[in-house]
């Protein structure tokens, strides 16, 4: 088993993609938590100031936040690759040719209403 080390990291093209997106989505959620609490949406400044421990709900919001922020731009960037077959395009879509779609008329026998 090979240990994983800062050197793997970042020689490692994969990884190196992974490290640097779970960094712009954990700024992004920092990012946020401070404007949350800079203007005091739904009170969340005074109701942290006002616990006993204050540094507690903005570590798990903190938290929270790097976890779903870090892990979506993550995902976003696997999701943008370019799969088998597509080298060049590096994971941009290829417009297509618009499909030519026909209406089908669909014979349709009328139920009786009810009064």
């Amino acid at each position: 088993m090979t240990r994983l080390n800062a050197t793997f990291v970042l020689t490692n093209p994969l990884m190196r993609l992974l490290a640097v997106n779970a960094a712009a989505g954990s700024a992004a959620a920092l990012v946020l938590v401070a404007g949350l609490y800079w203007f005091d949406v739904g009170g969340l400044q005074r109701l942290s100031a006002g616990s006993t421990h204050p540094w507690l709900p903005v570590a798990m919001l903190s938290v929270a936040f790097i976890i779903t922020f870090a892990s979506t731009a993550m995902g976003a960037a696997i999701m943008l690759l370019p799969g088998e077959g597509q080298a060049g395009n590096r994971g941009v879509r290829q417009r297509r040719a618009p499909l030519a779609l026909q209406p089908v008329p669909v014979p349709v026998a009328a139920a009786r209403r009810r009064r």
